[in-house]
């Protein structure tokens, strides 16, 4: 009787360890999926903010569009951002190679050289459905075929949109024509990312269930704004 009683122990024993061990596995596997999807709405929120940045006042001044593409699914802009040419790892000092006074020619201006041709400088996010993938692509980073590299940001991502709003607060209906695009003071960023795996811990056999989570920022244009 007594080695009865053990073994019914034993073998509940057996399955509340199971069960927390799916349990810790679904959780770190949540935490994985959260981590990526917070890591791609920081990168594109922080670069969305850029959209028109111009400190030299001369990347924009022959009509160069600033946001390239407005839509659901995709949004392309450009941006004159700094770059450390002096190699002293800032972008706060700036150098006057002819000492003029004035940032020309060939001078190294950290601030922004006034030309839409450097890294980070064009820039499109990209959602699609098929592949459930979040893409960013930057026009000056190039592989051996001199075609703009496709950079994969967030995977499994179940949803995705992106909403504008003028500066009175109304919503814009998307793909925005080029009038419209520069009246876009915001841009809201939905995405649901499911993972990678389906979930474990209280589901039956053949029970594909996957965690899902979902977030959303709110990203206000800095700059460009007409």
């Amino acid at each position: 009787m007594s080695l009865a009683v053990t073994a019914v122990i034993l073998l509940g024993l057996l399955v509340l360890v199971r069960q927390n061990h799916a349990l810790y596995h679904d959780q770190e596997r949540l935490a994985e999926t959260r981590q990526q999807a917070r890591l791609a709405l920081e990168l594109m929120s922080r670069e969305l903010k850029q959209i028109g940045s111009d400190p030299s006042g001369r990347a924009f001044s022959a009509g160069a569009e600033q946001l390239l593409v407005a839509d659901q699914d995709e949004v392309g802009f450009q941006a004159d951002r700094p770059q450390d040419i002096n190699g002293d790892g800032d972008f706060t000092d700036s150098f006057d190679s002819d000492g003029n006074g004035v940032f020309t020619g060939n001078d190294e201006d950290e601030r922004g050289d006034g030309v839409l041709d450097d890294v980070g400088e064009s820039i499109w996010y990209r959602f699609d459905p098929n592949e459930r993938t979040l893409a960013r692509v930057d026009a000056q980073v190039l592989d051996d075929s001199s075609t703009p590299v496709r950079q994969i940001i967030a995977e499994n991502v179940s949803a995705f949109r992106l909403r504008y709003f003028a500066r009175d607060g109304l919503e814009m209906t998307p793909p925005l024509m080029p009038i419209e695009r520069d009246g876009v003071a915001r841009i809201e960023i939905n995405m649901t990312i499911d993972s990678a795996e389906p979930r474990t811990a209280g589901v039956g056999p053949g029970d594909r269930r996957f965690w899902s989570t979902s977030f959303e920022a709110d990203v206000v244009r800095r700059v460009g704004t007409l």
